[in-house]
């Protein structure tokens, strides 16, 4: 850590006071010490849609609902079929369907 950054408000300071740490020097730092940067988005992108519908992470991280919805099929959650059956269930329970 610099100097600069020891009493910086910023997770990762950079070198002058007040400024963040360049996101190429970060990518740098990470890939020196054997960080595979590419698994590791991946593996962060399959744990989020495992607890978040795919298409509200492509909306949240500007992704593609393709690139998603992938990432939830690899994951093996498919919370395409969630908002059906919720709303059969509370169609069912609210109008009495079914007794």
């Amino acid at each position: 850590m610099t100097d600069a950054g020891h009493h910086s408000e910023w997770l990762f300071p950079g070198y002058r006071p007040g400024q963040h740490i360049h996101p190429n020097t970060l990518m740098e730092r990470l890939r020196e010490i054997g960080i595979d940067l590419l698994g590791a988005r991946n593996a962060s992108l399959r744990a989020l849609v495992k607890e978040v519908p795919a298409p509200l992470v492509a909306e949240m991280l500007g992704y593609s609902y393709q690139v998603t919805q992938k990432h939830s099929a690899a994951a093996a959650e498919p919370w395409s079929r969630y908002p059906r059956i919720q709303a059969t269930r509370i169609m069912t329970d609210t109008i009495g369907i079914g007794r």
